[in-house]
């Protein structure tokens, strides 16, 4: 299933826009999509995720321009819109893309489905004239408006239509969201939502468009073909019936410690087909970083990129054919070729982390070793 967002004219190229609040220069300048997306989790990150879930989102109300002004990039001229706002209304229509598909509860002020203006004689106007009463065809003296005052009917078809996609998919309103690509050169942002029922992918694209057939890879593995009009968007939105459950996590996770290399070994999840695992590690527990290139087809992984008296920490990932990924596995924290820095040939069966230093001159090597640790040394210092 596809909503594209109507197609924008050629003013679309102007990338500034100005409003009659005291926000410095009274210029709102636009995000890149990496900036867009990096103000957005930054938001994220700062909310409880129920906050961040049931935000308001909304891009008028009484206190602010009517989105269509603000958005306009032709002007005024003459007491009147250069192209009757036409050019603002395209561009609500794909910020009405966003807002519908990103996290949160989107708000609709009454009128901007229609594009109302709310505008006043000469310059951009807020409050009152954000309160315009509603366009209604079937009052006296609609059909003598300008048709900049009119209900735009295609607006409102387009929000019909954003509102029903995702009031029919669980995904759109509280499933997962993942940035899958932010192209500033060409101002395309591509991001995902996800839960156990099914999939959207969501393509913005804010430039003059893309050229048919255009390749936008989507992930490592993941390679989607397509093309988004200027200032357009598609809502690719998955099967109906689709199984999204994610598999458990794999179990038994055990590291088995050499010199400057790390044996992994764990137990496949019993729910689900596993095409493959990915390993993450890290030098604390959190901020994992996947270190496995491809996926690990089997059950057992070889890491040779350790330092010797450092201590790390891996978890693992199960991945199904159709490319889901588990949560991670309860992590394992080795630390390679201890032994060989406590001067012992091995660790004693039950003795767990318990180690003696070397009786003679054990001063030296206690006191050195951790910076050689850093270091990378493979061998301890001599005293």
């Amino acid at each position: 299933m596809i909503a594209s967002a109507r197609p924008c004219s050629a003013s679309c190229a102007r990338h500034v826009w100005s409003d009659n609040d005291n926000n410095g220069d009274n210029t709102i300048n636009p995000l890149s999509p990496t900036q867009f997306d990096n103000m957005m989790r930054t938001i994220q990150e700062d909310y409880p995720a129920p906050a961040f879930e049931s935000a308001m989102n909304l891009l008028g109300s009484h206190d602010t321009n009517r989105p269509v002004r603000v958005l306009d990039h032709d002007g005024i001229a003459g007491g009147q819109p250069v192209n009757g706002f036409q050019d603002g209304r395209e561009r609500l229509a794909l910020l009405a893309v966003v807002q519908m598909t990103v996290p949160g509860a989107p708000t609709i002020y009454y009128g901007d489905e229609v594009g109302l203006a709310g505008y006043g004689s000469d310059i951009p106007r807020d409050d009152p004239y954000n309160r315009q009463p509603y366009p209604w065809s079937d009052e006296a003296g609609y059909g003598t408006l300008p048709a900049w005052r009119q209900a735009d009917t295609d607006l409102l078809q387009h929000y019909r239509t954003l509102t029903s996609l995702r009031n029919s998919h669980s995904f759109l309103r509280t499933g997962s969201w993942n940035t899958l690509e932010t192209d500033d050169a060409n101002k395309v942002l591509v991001y995902g939502r996800r839960d156990n029922t099914g999939v959207a992918v969501i393509a913005i694209n804010r430039s003059d468009g893309l050229e048919p057939g255009t390749s936008l890879t989507v992930g490592a593995a993941r390679t989607m073909t397509f093309n988004v009009s200027g200032m357009g968007a598609r809502v690719w939105v998955s099967r109906p019936g689709l199984d999204m459950t994610r598999p458990s996590a794999p179990t038994g996770l055990t590291a088995s410690e050499g010199s400057g290399s790390v044996i992994l070994n764990w137990d496949a999840p019993a729910d689900a087909v596993v095409a493959g695992y990915h390993v993450h590690r890290s030098v604390v527990d959190g901020g994992y970083e996947q270190i496995s290139a491809a996926l690990v087809l089997g059950t057992t992984y070889t890491d040779n990129t350790v330092h010797n008296g450092l201590q790390y920490y891996y978890n693992v990932k199960a991945v199904t054919p159709a490319g889901l990924k588990s949560q991670a596995s309860a992590p394992a924290m080795p630390i390679p070729a201890l032994h060989h820095w406590l001067g012992q040939p091995a660790m004693a069966a039950g003795d767990d982390a318990r180690h003696q230093l070397p009786a003679i001159a054990p001063t030296p090597f206690t006191v050195r070793r951790g910076l050689m640790a850093l270091l990378g040394s493979p061998a301890p210092p001599q005293a």
